[in-house]
């Protein structure tokens, strides 16, 4: 009973891993464009960008979204229009990627 016991925890903790966003840490990337898009899913905007090149994860429609409305979001939202309007490269980028194949922005920074 308890080898049992043992092998559903480990089984659980499998599947959940395998359940969670993959967090993707890039460096260097160039800012090819930022934009917004309205919500289809519910009421506010989201923000995203592209890189030149490729994201390492396969980012649906090749961008990576954040929330413009929150305090990270309006931040990270100058972060990449400095970057981009400086022609300086985004020298650190996190996201996460879903199961629905949407990236989300975690972290951007440039130097």
């Amino acid at each position: 009973m308890k080898k049992l016991s043992l092998i559903m925890v480990a089984a659980l903790l499998l599947c959940s891993g395998l359940a969670q966003a993959q967090q993707q840490e890039e460096f260097n990337k160039a800012v090819a464009s930022v934009g917004a898009q309205g919500s289809f899913n519910g009421p506010g905007t989201l923000g995203y960008f592209r890189v030149v090149g490729d994201f390492a994860l396969p980012c649906m429609y090749d961008v990576v979204y954040f929330n413009p409305a929150n305090d990270f979001g309006k931040a990270a939202q100058n972060t990449i229009l400095a970057a981009k309007n400086t022609g300086h490269n985004l020298s650190r980028v996190v996201y996460d990627q879903g199961a629905d194949q949407l990236c989300y922005l975690h972290l951007v920074e440039f130097e």
